[in-house]
């Protein structure tokens, strides 16, 4: 009997976009729990912000948005891999960020 699981190919973008989800819900909640205005796309993006209420509302959906995408592929969550590219996800993720807004404040 084969003990290797087969993971379908819609997985692996799906846990990517799930890290990316989840890392882009921390500096909204951040932002929206100090208090503080911060660029979201309902702002239109920088240097426009969005208010502290806006970016905790955003924060949540950016949460909920990453959790579902993780339900979607729990089945795989527990292979090394999948972890890994949700985690590639994160990162990468949080590496544009980190340089898009380095130059913004």
């Amino acid at each position: 009997m084969d003990d290797r699981v087969s993971i379908p190919i819609w997985a692996w973008p799906v846990a990517l976009l799930a890290g990316a989800f989840l890392v882009n819900a921390i500096p909204h909640a951040v932002m929206g729990l100090t208090g503080q205005a911060f660029p979201t796309i309902f702002s239109g993006g920088p240097p426009s912000l969005s208010s502290a209420v806006v970016n905790v509302l955003w924060s949540a959906i950016n949460l909920a948005a990453g959790i579902g995408l993780l339900y979607a592929i729990r089945r795989w969550i527990g292979t090394p891999a999948v972890r890994l590219v949700a985690a590639l996800g994160a990162v990468a993720f949080g590496l544009v960020f980190a340089n898009a807004f380095s130059t913004m404040m």
